[in-house]
């Protein structure tokens, strides 16, 4: 019997003495240097095993931290021994989590073993939840390296990790999935990957996860030749700075528990720079295209950011414009235009020559539906071609944008007789606009790899805090039509929610604990001054501030972007489990 052979019987035994224990719970027969913890995530408890090294090993920038998946029907101890992450690193902060009942894709489709969601936006994005959480959670309690967050998992638990470097991949330093895959890989940012596969894998066969990752290699731009990493491996280089790395064995979907050693070697190698994982610019330089659903907005950004980050903006503003009119106005002849005000608004064209814009944010005309939106994209990306052409560097934000709230009402709205999704009530139809806009931005990013595309992401953020005022947790307030001046235009209190809203995506940063006392352009209070319509508001509750701030954080850090579907008639390589789980 070949060592090799051997090492295979071994991890089947392993797998199937843990499979004895899989009922047993995370709880009982703790493994040594693991202690469980637990996480309230919406209803659910979530559990995982954790690995705390002792505070005097800690390094003095702070612990790494790795998440290590199990695969369909596995548990936490089982993939902890098998990985043995915290034997390899006890460096570092090493979490196990335990997943959910979950149907399978080739076994179990009544959903009795426990899994991971295996695309965003299913299951109620409840396992990314619990990343979230687990995330917050061990960054506030221990000293964690910002620089160094890790994740790997095999199986399932590999596809959940291919998950996170599509949707959270701005936290993490390196991924290392075996035996998985994921769709549209060529989509994903680029960052450092090991995949880990079986030639002779029964379940996610070889030949497509080799189609995986010939497109990781080319979504982190990498050489297509490769040489000698370590035994079984082979390295892809990367000019940007994310190479990817193979270790190919020539077994089945079992995981090889040797290669854990190399996991660990991969993530040492690899580190954010401060930079990227801090997220904090020095100055936002923004210009705001759009129409009355921008008004103020950029204002209390500003003032949201008075003391922590230096915001600058100038704007066009048209009112009721889709991007074609804001995009024409170059076309048309000087007097024609509209008529800036001098001190903070002006064209694009003039602004993006300039070249000195960190960041464009641009929210088109609503109703948006299946008609409307291959023009959004259109001229969306014109835009972007001419910004980036100057702001090479700048980042492109599309603003999501919501409805009359008299949607779905017998009354109705006037200028909405077309669409096809007026007769949804409103926090229902911004549900259902969602993957219109996630396929906006899927489709931009395609067509511009270089240039960084985010959404921001106000409409399923008021749908948040719709729900929350619905149960009564936002102090003073009780209907969530208490947040408008008529039936589409916000108040102040729904213009300063959205302002958390831009604070947080285009500074990277929570909005929580920013002030109240927020002033326009010209430094006037938002709080008992009278508007252009001699309508006037008190300032909210510190209480109702706060509520708006952790719920426009928590809808900026749950929102993903669901990437194109594949096209009709390829193969795409989903993430599926394995027997015996792990």
């Amino acid at each position: 019997m070949s060592a090799f052979t051997r090492r295979r019987w071994i991890v089947l035994v392993a797998v199937l003495l843990g499979l004895a224990w899989a009922s047993v719970g995370v709880a009982q027969r703790p493994l040594a240097g693991l202690d469980e913890d637990t996480w309230k995530v919406g209803d659910l408890e979530r559990r995982a095993l954790v690995h705390v090294p002792k505070s005097a090993d800690i390094p003095e920038a702070g612990a790494p931290l790795v998440f290590v998946f199990h695969g369909h029907g596995g548990n936490p101890r089982n993939v902890a021994r098998g990985f043995a992450i915290h034997q390899h690193w006890p460096e570092a902060v090493v979490v196990y989590p335990e997943g959910l009942p979950t149907p399978g894709l080739l076994t179990d489709p009544e959903g009795k073993k426990p899994g991971w969601q295996m695309t965003a936006g299913v299951e109620g994005d409840r396992d990314l939840a619990f990343f979230d959480a687990m995330l917050a959670s061990l960054t506030k309690k221990h000293r964690i390296d910002a620089n160094r967050i890790y994740s790997t998992g095999h199986s399932n638990g590999g596809g959940f990790t291919y998950l996170l470097w599509q949707v959270r991949h701005e936290r993490l330093a390196a991924v290392a999935p075996s035996a998985a895959g994921i769709r549209n890989a060529r989509d994903l940012r680029p960052l450092p990957a090991m995949h880990l596969a079986g030639e002779k894998d029964p379940l996610v066969r070889y030949a497509v996860q080799e189609r995986v990752m010939e497109a990781i290699r080319e979504a982190n731009g990498c050489r297509k030749e490769g040489k000698p990493w370590a035994e079984r491996c082979t390295i892809y280089e990367s000019e940007r700075g994310s190479p990817v790395v193979t270790y190919i064995h020539p077994g089945g979907h079992e995981f090889i528990s040797d290669s854990a050693k190399l996991i660990v070697r991969f993530f040492k190698e690899h580190q954010r720079k401060a930079s990227d994982a801090a997220k904090i610019p020095a100055a936002v330089r923004a210009f705001y295209i759009g129409h009355s659903l921008n008004s103020d907005v950029p204002d209390l950004v500003a003032a949201i950011a008075k003391g922590k980050v230096e915001f600058r903006f100038r704007e066009q503003f048209i009112p009721g414009a889709p991007l074609r009119w804001q995009f024409d106005e170059k076309m048309r002849e000087a007097e024609k235009r509209s008529k800036p005000e001098p001190q903070f608004q002006g064209f694009w064209f003039d602004a993006f020559a300039k070249g000195d814009l960190t960041a464009l944010v641009m929210i088109d005309s609503v109703p948006r539906g299946p008609k409307e939106m291959p023009e959004t994209i259109e001229y969306a990306a014109k835009l972007i071609e001419a910004f980036a052409k100057d702001n090479p560097k700048g980042s492109v934000y599309l603003y999501e944008p919501w409805h009359c709230i008299k949607s779905g009402t017998p009354e109705g709205c006037m200028y909405d007789a077309s669409s096809p999704t007026r007769s949804l009530g409103w926090p229902e139809r911004l549900e259902a606009d969602q993957a219109m806009w996630d396929e906006a931005i899927a489709s931009l990013r395609a067509t511009f790899p270089k240039t960084t595309i985010e959404l921001i992401p106000a409409g399923r953020a008021f749908i948040a805090l719709a729900k929350e005022i619905s149960v009564g947790k936002v102090d003073g307030f009780k209907d969530w039509r208490e947040l408008f001046d008529d039936d589409i235009h916000a108040n102040p209190y729904g213009k300063y929610f959205v302002a958390c809203v831009h604070y947080a995506v285009l500074t990277g940063q929570s909005p929580v604990g920013a002030r109240l006392d927020v002033t326009d352009r010209w430094g006037r209070s938002y709080w008992n001054t009278p508007n252009w319509q001699e309508k006037k508001w008190a300032p909210p509750s510190e209480g109702a501030i706060r509520a708006m701030q952790e719920i426009a954080w928590a809808a900026v850090q749950r929102a993903t972007v669901r990437p194109l579907p594949p096209p009709a008639g390829e193969v795409s390589a989903q993430p599926t489990e394995g027997a015996g789980g792990d």
